[in-house]
C-alpha cells in the first residue's frame, strides 16, 4: 500500500524508428513500453497511439555501434503511475532500445492521468505527403567513396555542358580544397586541368 501512494503521474513521448511494419507498431510499445512499466508495479492510464511523422530535423542514433539517421518516425505517447524508484530503472532500460530513436520523460502534476490533444485553434493547414523511410537507412560508414574514373566522368560531363568558363572555377576550387582530402591530393585535378587545355579551340 505504501509504494501505491508513493506513485507519481509520468508521460513518456517517444519516437519509433520508421521501418516498423505498421501492423507491429502497437505490439512494439507493447513490448518495449507498457509492458517494462507494469512489470515494475506501474500503470498505464492513457495513450495516445504512435502515428508517422516527418521530423523537424533529422535525428542520429548509434545502432550498432555505427551512426543512423533518420528523417521521419512513429510518434506516441502515454501516461503512466510509478514510483520514483521505478521510473529510473525504466529510463536505464529504454536507453538501449535500439527502436526508440527518443524518449522524453517528465513528471506531471496530480490529477493528470489521461493525455488531453488540444483542439485546433487555427484553420487546419494543408499536409504535404512525404515518402516514409520504411528501410533501415544506409549508413554513414557504408557509403561508397566516388572513384577518380567517376570524377573525371563528372568533370567530363560539366566540361560538355556547362562550358570552359564552369569547368575552370570547378577545379580551381577543388584544387584549393584539396588539402581537405586524405586520398585525393591535386595531381588528378592538375591532370584534368591539362585535359581540358589540350583541348582544340572550340570544343565545349
Amino acid at each position: 500500500m505504501d509504494n501505491m501512494d508513493e506513485r507519481k503521474i509520468y508521460e513518456i513521448g517517444y519516437l519509433l524508428v520508421p521501418y516498423l511494419p505498421t501492423e507491429n507498431v502497437s505490439a512494439t510499445v507493447e513490448k518495449l513500453i507498457k509492458s517494462k512499466i507494469e512489470a515494475t508495479g506501474g500503470e498505464v492510464t492513457s495513450a495516445l497511439e504512435p502515428v508517422m511523422t516527418r521530423l523537424a530535423y533529422v535525428l542520429t542514433k548509434v545502432l550498432s555501434n555505427k551512426h543512423t539517421k533518420f528523417s521521419d518516425a512513429y510518434f506516441g505517447a502515454l501516461r503512466f503511475k510509478a514510483t520514483p524508484e521505478a521510473v529510473v530503472k525504466l529510463k536505464t532500460d529504454w536507453d538501449k532500445e535500439d527502436d526508440l530513436i527518443r524518449f522524453l520523460l517528465i513528471s506531471m502534476p496530480k490529477g493528470s492521468e489521461n493525455i488531453v490533444v488540444p483542439k485546433r485553434v487555427f484553420a487546419r493547414r494543408e499536409e504535404k505527403s512525404f515518402e516514409i523511410e520504411r528501410v533501415m537507412p544506409l549508413k554513414e560508414e557504408d557509403k561508397v567513396a566516388m572513384t577518380t574514373e567517376d570524377l573525371d566522368k563528372e568533370i567530363d560531363k560539366i566540361s560538355g555542358s556547362q562550358g570552359e568558363d564552369l569547368l575552370s572555377a570547378l577545379i580551381k576550387r577543388v584544387i584549393a580544397l584539396s588539402d581537405k582530402y586524405s586520398r585525393c591530393g591535386t595531381r588528378q585535378f592538375i591532370g584534368c586541368r591539362r585535359r581540358f587545355e589540350e583541348k582544340p579551340e572550340g570544343h565545349t
